[in-house]
Parts: C-alpha cells; structure tokens; sequence
C-alpha cells in the first residue's frame, strides 16, 4: 500500500508543532545542562585539593606579566608553605585588583581563571601537561608544573590570558 504524500497544509502544520516543541525544549529550566561539557581523561583523579592549588596556581601565572618577566602571584605564599583557600584567594584578588572607580582590567583574566568550571579548568591543565612533555619528553609534568615560574607553564598560561581576554562573539 503506498503511502499517501502530506499536503503542504500539513507540512506547515508539522514543522510548526516542532518549533513549537523546540521553543518549549530550550526554555526550560534546566535547558543549559543538556549541553554539559564532555569530562576529559584522568579527570575523576582531579581531586578538590588539586583543583584548588591549580585556581590559585594559574591566578599567581595570570596576575604576572610574561613579557616583562615580573612574577606578581596574587598568593605568594602558597609556594613558602601557605595554605591556598578559597577564602585567601579571594581575599588577594580583591585586595590587588579592587579600585574606586571599577576593577583593574589586569585583574580580569585572573577573576576569569578562578569562576571557570573545574572540568575546564581541567582540560586547560591537560594542555599545559601536554605542551611539558612536548618541550621536554623527560619531565614529570604533574610535578614540575606546580613550580611557580615554569617556562612553559607561564607561556601557556599567557596564551589562556589571551583566550580569556577575547570577548565572546
């Protein structure tokens, strides 16, 4: 039995409905986490401890100056035995990048770094890793990488200022 062919009325009808259940779909309440973020490799390893050193760790890389050379961590102390919490680094943000008038523009890509997801945050960690071992196949990135001015790590940490100074389109 052949199948009888939609008239255009009911095309219309068809494709409106969708749209319809489209709309519907993406205003939900929790429409934003159908779109999750894929976890990378090794994540599940990423303890909160970790991904605490590394929010304040890529903080200390993103309020220094590469082309100058200055090493400016926000949180200094955390290399000489300090404790990184969320409570001192947010505290040493405030304090070095609060102004009367606004925030200090050098102060958004370190404030970026700190608000960005720990899966991403993650995934930037593995591009650095990564960019270690490429500059030197013999190096222990998970180690090495927590020294603070690392040649590499402060490159790559220049190229994600970069990224996250680049305004959305």
């Amino acid at each position: 039995m052949a199948k009888r062919k939609k008239t255009a009325r009911e095309r219309r009808k068809q494709k409106k409905k969708a749209q319809k259940r489209a709309a519907k779909k993406a205003n939900a309440p929790n429409a934003h986490l159908r779109h999750k973020i894929k976890t990378p490799p090794g994540f599940d390893g990423f303890s909160d401890d970790e991904a605490l050193f590394w929010v304040a760790h890529g903080a200390n890389y993103l309020a220094s100056n590469y082309a100058t050379g200055l090493w400016d961590p926000v949180l200094p102390d955390m290399y000489d035995g300090g404790e990184a919490t969320p409570e001192a680094l947010t505290a040493a943000i405030i304090n070095k990048y609060d102004r009367e008038k606004g925030v200090d523009p050098r102060g958004k890509p370190v404030v970026a770094w700190t608000v960005l997801e720990k899966v991403v945050q993650y995934a930037y960690l593995r591009e650095v890793w990564r960019a270690m071992k490429e500059a030197d196949p013999e190096c222990k990135p998970r180690s090495e990488s927590r020294n603070p001015r690392h040649p590499v790590v402060w490159k790559m940490f220049q190229k994600i200022k970069g990224i996250l100074l680049t305004p959305a389109k």
